[in-house]
């Protein structure tokens, strides 16, 4: 069985942005973060320390100088793909009907996000 991959929500952010990129420096993702509001050098600095030491993201000094540039080492996809399979567990203990059941009862749907739903199902 994989290993558990925890990312808290601060970290998925960082994650984010290599995800996007595919690499980036300190600068990079502090920028690109900022846009959406002020965030601290050591922050992300700590964020991504945390990250490498879960082997998340490694990091490289490509120049010999002291910018490293910061790689993703899991694919999106794979951690969505966790996260969708511990949901299901956590909440519906791994029974998919019981989550699509729930979110049909609970969300009210268009005729033609049901008629999508039942050929997704027939499919």
């Amino acid at each position: 069985m994989k290993q558990k991959i925890s990312i808290t929500n601060a970290e998925f952010e960082v994650m984010n942005v290599l995800w996007d990129k595919k690499s980036a420096t300190m600068q990079d993702i502090l920028l690109e973060l900022s846009k959406e509001k002020t965030r601290n050098r050591n922050t992300i600095k700590t964020l991504l320390f945390r990250l490498i030491d879960k082997n998340l993201v490694e990091s490289r000094n490509n120049d010999g100088k002291k910018t490293y540039e910061y790689y993703p080492l899991i694919e999106k996809e794979e951690y969505i793909s966790q996260e969708n399979h511990n949901f299901l567990q956590k909440l519906y203990g791994g029974c998919a009907n019981n989550l699509v059941l729930n979110f049909v009862k609970e969300n009210k749907l268009s005729k033609k996000d049901l008629e999508e739903l039942v050929k997704i199902l027939e499919d």
